[in-house]
């Protein structure tokens, strides 16, 4: 049977409508932007439980055809197609060669590549006489084979499809010969290539199939339509799950394909994206079909509804399982009746998959559905696998080995059941229990640092999920603590006894896992050390006060994310001590006054307005604060720290603020030190006050 000519061609025993078999324009050839090159091993997509083989004829193929095609659903996109010359070179004037160099080609081409889906091109050859030629001439046949590989390196083919119809018995040898003499030929320049064959559903294509397959071919794919064609009658399904009445069905053609021994997981069952319609004696469910010298059947496409099926009655074929329309037409006064497989007729067949243990399902023809979703629901429902959104490894960070897994998925269609995983992605366990928490085992022996457990899930009818990893740090090595230091809090106000609020403050490194938390203790005068409470688990520095006269201590232990503890870090001891403005320890240039002021620190202050006037303190210690009044006379001092000009210091405010701790230095050892303030003469508020100093020592 011509089963894809009768498509393709432009007279068939069905007439179909002009607007269906007009010849598009031929397409100039146009070369990739890119170079465009084969999917490798690992780039094949394993989205789904089958194969989902889809035929993409040239008359489908336009500017809008990529945008409608479900590369998540689909494994296989074979363009159709390419004929051979009677000397077998291809025929590079006809449509089907020219669409394939198109720039839409191109795009579909690289589109399927980026999803993992293989594009095939198919060397068509119809015709008893000119097959009968084609596999008597060896040199035609070579040509061919060389042709159509160096077609496909062209245009990063995965493969080839042969769709020979319409050949002798007596040819099948050579046809075999010549299908495994392709597959040599394409390995050979991608070891990844694989190449189809489509047969017919009689005995005829399980004898073809079985020859194919036996010569090397890796599927072949039943053309399962046109069991009924525009000729036929009584009217009925293209595609019968069984025959009503029996005779000849998807079912006794599965069995003949087995008997003749094609590997049924070699087998892509090939289901219509199209039906016919008849004109009928009646609206009976089969009626017989109106005389073909009065009336014509027509094909018929799902991507024309729902307005095709305006004032139709739909029903069901319960036993050959067919979505059915029927209408009356009073102009013609006849019945009409349309049989094609809609979603629900598409999901019993494609469950004769897996009921089978085929390799897939295939279509004749992409586009033909354009715009009914619920044919790739179906396809979702039969073959699509669980989709594994995340993978959540615990602990994040370990310094041992045994981590739990735990799968983040969806069921699509099918339950899941299963799960596997692995440590480098290549060598994997085997199928465990699907589980929300797994146990592992990381990989012995390797280094400190990011691991990487890929998983993958299994459902029910056998779809694989994408391959999704979570991470997890290895770290064995502790954090390395700084020990605790204290300072007073800047912006602070001082207590009239000299107390003034502190910070502590730490820190620790840590090159794998990172610090995850710490414990900080203080002593006070000499008392045991007790734990301090933390603003939160990390945090590097606390509050806290101090009070002159009193011993502190503090001391840090860290903690990293994988559970190792570092080592303990104690602190310099500090003992607050509060030097007042007329200390020994404090020398003034002639120009400071000393003035009374009751919220001051001892009752007292210095000031100076004149520019340069400096007033120098040298003492011993790990930190020291200056506390001065804040005001809107006053202005901004330098800074001399040991000899060198540091920083300045503000005193300037809009509002009046008696002992408040305005400046701060610290640093990680005790040492004698000498600050000096030195007035700069703010314009308009150039008065500089000194209360106090505090040192921590």
């Amino acid at each position: 049977m011509f089963l894809h000519r009768l498509r393709a061609a432009r007279t068939a025993v069905i007439v179909m409508a002009v607007v269906l078999f007009a010849t598009p324009a031929i397409p100039t050839p146009v070369a990739a932007d890119v170079p465009l090159a084969p999917l490798t091993v690992d780039q094949v997509t394993h989205r789904l439980s089958k194969d989902v083989f889809g035929y993409l004829p040239y008359w489908e193929l336009d500017g809008g055809t990529d945008a409608n095609l479900r590369y998540d659903l689909l494994s296989t996109i074979a363009f159709f197609g390419v004929n051979a010359n009677s000397d077998g070179t291809l025929n590079t004037g006809l449509p089907g060669y020219t669409a394939y160099l198109s720039a839409n080609a191109t795009t579909i081409i690289q589109h399927a590549h980026a999803m993992g889906v293989r594009t095939v091109i198919t060397f068509q050859s119809f015709g008893t006489s000119k097959n009968a030629a084609f596999f008597t001439n060896p040199t035609a046949q070579a040509t061919a084979i060389q042709q159509l590989v160096a077609l496909m390196q062209a245009r990063g083919a995965d493969g080839a499809n042969v769709d020979v119809e319409e050949i002798s018995g007596t040819y099948f040898p050579a046809y075999a010969s010549f299908v495994g003499a392709l597959r040599q030929a394409a390995i050979a320049v991608n070891p990844n290539a694989q190449v189809t064959v489509a047969t017919n559903a009689a005995t005829s294509g399980a004898r073809m199939a079985a020859a194919a397959v036996g010569a090397g071919a890796d599927r072949a794919f039943l053309m399962g339509y046109n069991y009924r064609t525009g000729g036929s009658s009584p009217a009925g399904s293209i595609d019968p799950l069984v025959r009503a009445g029996g005779g000849l069905s998807l079912t006794t053609t599965l069995d003949t394909y087995a008997s003749y021994g094609v590997p049924m997981d070699h087998v892509i069952l090939g289901l219509p994206f199209y039906g016919i319609t008849w004109p009928t004696i009646s609206a009976d469910l089969r009626a017989p079909a109106q005389p073909a010298s009065t009336f014509y059947a027509s094909l018929f496409l799902p991507s024309s509804l729902p307005g095709s099926a305006a004032g139709a009655t739909m029903d069901y074929d319960p036993v050959e399982q067919s979505a059915r329309l029927t209408i009356f037409d009073p102009v013609a006064q006849t019945w009409y009746q349309t049989y094609y497989d809609d979603p629900m007729a598409l999901t019993v067949k494609l469950a004769l998959v897996n009921q089978r243990g085929l390799a897939g399902a295939g279509f004749w023809a992409l586009g033909y559905e354009q715009g009914q979703p619920g044919y790739w629901d179906s396809v979702t429902n039969a073959f699509g696998a669980s989709k594994l959104s995340a993978v959540v490894i615990t602990p994040g960070a370990t310094k041992g080995l045994d981590v739990t897994v735990s799968p983040v998925w969806q069921d699509v269609g099918s339950p899941t059941t299963s799960i596997r995983l692995s440590n480098d992605g290549v060598n994997w366990s085997a199928w465990l229990p699907i589980s929300a928490s797994v146990p592992w085992q990381l990989a012995a022996g390797l280094p400190d640092g990011p691991r990487t457990v890929s998983v993958q899930i299994l459902n029910a009818i056998g779809g694989m999920s994408s391959v999704v990893s979570g991470e997890v740090i290895v770290d064995t090595v502790a954090p390395v603590a700084t020990a605790p230091t204290v300072a007073a809090a800047v912006g602070t106000t001082a207590g009239t006894a000299g107390d003034t609020a502190a910070v502590v403050s730490w820190s620790a490194a840590d090159a794998g896992s990172g610090v995850a938390s710490y414990l900080l203790e203080m002593s006070q005068d000499g008392a045991p050390f007790t734990p301090v409470t933390l603003p939160t688990a990390a945090a590097t520095s606390v509050a806290t006060h101090l009070v002159p006269g009193h011993l502190y201590q503090w001391r840090v232990t860290p903690t990293d994310a994988a559970g190792n503890v570092g080592a303990t870090v104690t602190g310099l001891p500090i003992r607050p001590q509060v030097y007042q403005e007329i200390s020994g320890a404090i020398r003034y240039t002639p120009s400071w006054q000393r003035y009374a002021s009751s919220p001051a620190l001892g009752g007292a202050a210095t000031w100076s307005a004149v520019t340069t006037a400096t007033a120098t303190f040298t003492f011993s210690g790990s930190s020291v604060a200056l506390i001065a009044p804040l005001g809107p006379i006053r202005g901004v001092a330098k800074i001399i720290i040991d000899g060198v000009p540091v920083t300045s210091v503000n005193l300037y405010s809009t509002s009046g603020h008696s002992r408040q701790v305005a400046w701060v230095r610290s640093w990680p050892t005790y040492g004698p030190h000498t600050i000096a303030l030195r007035v700069l003469g703010t314009a308009r508020h150039p008065r500089i006050d000194i209360d106090a100093f505090i040192v921590l020592r």
